[in-house]
């Protein structure tokens, strides 16, 4: 279930051409959606004056803008839920998701290009695939830094595992002093689990059941609420026989296996590179999820220009407006503005949920900036 303190806003940038005379067309709309109250927020968004280039080149890179637009959003999204991963579910209402000392949907509100970042000077191709490319290279660092921690704590988890769970279940081998296994050309040492009702029944058996046990070579090791660990010491030849035997009598032979084992100076040292891991990659995701929403916004910004001049033609007059519909009042803000755009076109799709959002189209240009980071974890 999503957590109600996080980022969850919605804005709807629009961008309509502005008239030649009459009332500014924010003011317009403005007074409409307030009337109508179908719209909590609603702001000027305001666009730079680019690089337009050629027809051709502008129709290509709308096109690609869709994706781009689509895979930058992945990776803002992806940091914001691996910052919460590392907080955990106790501290997850603590997150904040500060972008140049401002909440997030402020940012939004207040975007003014960065030209220092993003220099206008280069053509919208050369801003687009910049930023494609930042993006991109924050994507894999962020896979390989993610995959370093995870590594860690899936050994960590592995070896929890191991531990767990009754003698029956659980690795042995750590309970097991290594001079106690005794290992030659002929003899062998075997490890027992022995049901605790049944110790009696092994210390009077266990040389029997297989020649060439070593007499008195029993020693109890370990125990649980339920079994007992005993070692054992016999000739090679008559280990499968001793085996065999033992299940007779509900005697579990275990497997010593001191190269899967981890001491605890290397268990020590996991739980140290994991906490260190952690603090590495949380400063990493902190500082690169406002670089990624950054990006993410200056290329809505490239997008929504493209756009408008691709429908509205040159020179670029067009006003950008970011609303935020009401709740359950999308519908009706959609039909609001179809009916105050209707000289623009008709709208298709508008209100049909089975349709792909990229294949609606308004009379208006149309993108969503949806600040909802999709956590769905407990």
């Amino acid at each position: 279930m999503a957590d109600s303190n996080l980022p969850q806003k919605s804005f709807w940038l629009i961008s309509v051409p502005k008239k030649e005379s009459g009332p500014d067309v924010f003011d317009e709309l403005n007074r409409k959606v307030m009337s109508l109250d179908v719209a909590g927020e609603h702001y000027k968004f305001e666009i730079p004056d680019l690089r337009v280039g050629t027809l051709d080149s502008l129709m290509t890179l709308s096109d690609d803008l869709s994706k781009i637009d689509t895979f930058v959003e992945s990776v803002v999204k992806k940091i914001g839920r691996q910052i919460l991963d590392l907080l955990g579910k106790e501290k997850r209402s603590e997150a904040r998701f500060d972008i140049n000392d401002a909440s997030m949907d402020s940012f939004v509100v207040r975007f003014k290009w960065e030209d220092a970042r993003y220099p206008r000077r280069k053509s919208l191709n050369e801003l687009t695939e910049t930023i494609q490319s930042q993006v991109a290279k924050l994507d894999e660092e962020l896979k390989a830094k993610s995959a370093e921690y995870n590594n860690v704590i899936t050994a960590i988890q592995q070896r929890k595992k191991k531990e767990a769970g009754n003698l029956l279940a659980r690795d042995v081998t750590n309970l097991v002093p290594p001079e106690a296994m005794i290992e030659t050309d002929y003899l062998t040492t075997l490890l027992v689990v022995v049901p605790k009702t049944e110790v009696k029944s092994w210390y009077a058996n266990y040389e029997t059941l297989a020649p060439y046990v070593v007499p008195r070579s029993s020693q109890e090791l370990h125990s649980d609420n339920e079994h007992a660990l005993f070692k054992v010491t016999l000739f090679k030849k008559a280990a499968e026989e001793f085996k065999n035997n033992a299940r007779e009598y509900k005697f579990t032979v275990r497997k010593y296996e001191p190269s899967e084992a981890m001491n605890p100076e290397e268990q020590k040292k996991l739980e140290q590179d994991q906490q260190r891991l952690k603090k590495t990659l949380s400063r990493w995701c902190n500082t690169n999820f406002a670089e990624a929403f950054i990006a993410w916004i200056h290329l809505k910004c490239i997008r929504c220009f493209v756009e408008s001049v691709l429908r509205y033609g040159l020179p670029a007059r067009f006003q950008a407006m970011l609303l935020v519909p009401k709740n359950n009042k999308e519908n009706k803000l959609r039909d609001v503005l179809a009916d105050v755009y209707s000289n623009l076109g008709r709208s298709f799709a508008a209100h049909d949920e089975d349709t792909n959002p990229g294949d609606r189209f308004y009379s208006y240009v149309s993108s969503d900036i949806s600040l909802d980071l999709k956590y769905e974890k407990d």
